[in-house]
């Protein structure tokens, strides 16, 4: 959750970067820091939940990497669904969750593996 947390206010300084030219007539619905946690919060659920259905279905554990297409897809079905952002702002915004997400993941487990040696 920390994780999520971390690459939610990463994210939303990504958003406010890329926002920072347009007119405020133009803009979609705002994506706040709550809904870029979201972004990458519900994702990692999934990730969870296909992880243990496919070791209860005692399938090889490599098909989890296909649960990192949530990273993705999540974010984009909500902005383009939800909030009605238009196709080519919508996949701006969720390209960076996958991103943004692995990195801060790494980050977290390089410094879990450094502090247990």
């Amino acid at each position: 959750m920390i994780q999520s947390a971390i690459a939610g206010l990463i994210l939303i300084g990504i958003y406010k970067f890329l926002d920072r030219n347009r007119i405020p007539e133009d803009f979609d619905p705002a994506v706040d820091w709550w809904m870029a946690f979201v972004f990458v919060f519900t994702p990692t659920i999934l990730i969870f939940i296909l992880a243990m259905g496919l070791g209860l279905a005692e399938l090889p554990p490599e098909f989890v990497l296909v649960g990192y297409l949530f990273y993705f897809l999540v974010p984009f079905a909500m902005l383009k669904g939800m909030l009605d952002f238009k196709l080519k702002r919508a996949i701006l915004f969720s390209i960076w969750v996958p991103i943004i997400a692995i990195l801060t993941d790494v980050f977290f487990v390089a410094l879990l593996g450094a502090s247990s040696a």
